[in-house]
């Protein structure tokens, strides 16, 4: 074998070698595939599973109490209900309390339109006693204040806060039911003022306790 023919023999052995040193060995005892493989696992793109959505279960199905606006009224066994489906489910803490933000909220907005829609009701109410022909228009206000008279001698406290706590009071028959009631009383005032004590009259008949 000629030097040249064996020189380039001595550099094909070393090739190799080098080609078989770069697959076992990068030098940090790692191959180049695992070296590859950490890589990705420390800095590289996440797969759909990985470590990282381990730490957003809650494998305890134990929940903090979850927070709720001020003033709202919290139904206990619904919250367990819901704590046992987020359980089912290996929710976190944080995205179970998204949930209950959102019912919440959308509660809230209910509640709010709700509200504005009985205080448009309430208001029709009130301008449809303002146009009645019987006791609205320019007698509105007298007509309101003799129907208050009424209340005050005829209707107990129970009565006061069911008108009040169901806005009926605002309802004009209801009005008009006390507007008549009231001058009935006003009409047997009279009569009985000029009949100087006679024979009873028709409020004194139905409502016997009534000065």
């Amino acid at each position: 074998m000629t030097d040249a023919a064996a020189q380039a023999g001595i550099e094909q052995n070393n090739g190799e070698a080098a080609d078989a040193n770069s697959t076992v060995d990068n030098g940090s005892g790692d191959t180049l595939y695992g070296a590859q493989q950490s890589a990705a696992g420390e800095g590289g793109t996440d797969t759909v599973l990985n470590d990282n959505d381990a730490s957003n279960d809650n494998d305890t199905g134990v929940y903090e109490d979850f927070s709720f606006p001020e003033g709202m009224e919290v139904d206990s066994a619904a919250v367990g209900q819901f704590q046992a489906i987020a359980s089912e489910f290996n929710l976190s803490q944080d995205k179970a309390q998204q949930l209950v933000d959102f019912e919440t909220a959308r509660i809230k907005q209910a509640e709010e339109a709700r509200m504005a829609a009985w205080q448009e009701t309430q208001q029709a109410w009130v301008e449809q006693g303002k146009a009645n022909q019987e006791f609205g228009g320019d007698n509105y206000e007298e007509s309101v204040r003799t129907a208050l008279v009424t209340m005050e001698k005829l209707g107990t406290p129970e009565l006061k806060e069911a008108l009040n706590m169901s806005g009926m009071g605002n309802h004009p028959e209801m009005l008009r039911v006390f507007y008549r009631m009231g001058k009935l009383l006003e009409e047997d005032k009279a009569v009985t003022g000029r009949a100087g004590g006679g024979s009873k009259t028709a409020a004194q008949t139905l409502y016997p306790n009534q000065n």
